[in-house]
């Protein structure tokens, strides 16, 4: 009589193939949206305090007319000009 010794056949891990086929499908779908999908569009209504912005930024400026202006040069300084001291020890390491 003989004795035959077979090794079971293993069976499929279906866990395993069902956790790939997951992680394929997501890496795939962030693929998709990251690269290939088109962003939207947000349509954004600007407040009114931004209407007076705009009007400003369309004003011209001419700096020389500034300076040249009778006004301009009617200013006159009150405050003496700072001067500047000695701003300290020559070497803050040395004792007192």
């Amino acid at each position: 009589m003989a004795i035959v010794i077979a090794e079971e056949k293993r069976g499929l891990n279906w866990m395993f193939v069902a956790a790939l086929i997951l992680f394929i499908a997501i890496f795939a779908g962030a693929f998709y949206y990251l690269f290939f999908k088109a962003p939207q569009l947000i349509e954004v209504v600007a407040p009114i305090e931004l209407k007076g912005a705009s009007e400003l930024s369309q004003l011209q400026f001419n700096p020389t007319a500034l300076v040249e202006s009778p006004e301009f040069k009617n200013l006159r300084q009150y405050i003496s000009p700072i001067v500047v001291g000695e701003l300290g020890r020559t070497n803050p390491f040395l004792p007192f």
